[in-house]
């Protein structure tokens, strides 16, 4: 993901640790695949992130985000029709869990 991201109060506030250390050394990455869940714009990116928007307009501004474990890749691909994650993106998402283990416990999900 490229260019400056607008964060939301509660990205910038109450999530600012978690946010901080998963763009400092897991990094965003590029786009894999775009949903809406619960009427909100969704990414997930080569890197395993999951980012919730609220739209603003023509403007996102992103809530939230936190690091995928693969039961919930996995959910989000079936229910968006999609066949099976990328094995790249599943071989992230492993490793992920090995490496920033800690990042997944900060504030658990939102």
């Amino acid at each position: 993901m490229q260019g400056m991201i607008k964060l939301s109060h509660h990205a910038s506030r109450d999530r600012v640790e978690r946010l901080s250390r998963i763009v400092m050394e897991v990094g965003l990455g590029k786009s894999l695949l775009e949903f809406k869940s619960e009427g909100r714009p969704c990414t997930i990116t080569s890197t395993g992130v999951l980012m919730i928007w609220e739209a603003e307009g023509t403007e996102r501004v992103l809530l939230t985000a936190y690091l995928l474990n693969v039961n919930k890749a996995m959910a989000i691909y079936k229910k968006n029709r999609q066949r099976d994650i990328p094995r790249g993106l599943y071989n992230t998402i492993l490793r992920n869990l090995r490496v920033h283990e800690e990042i997944y416990h900060i504030y658990e999900r939102d």
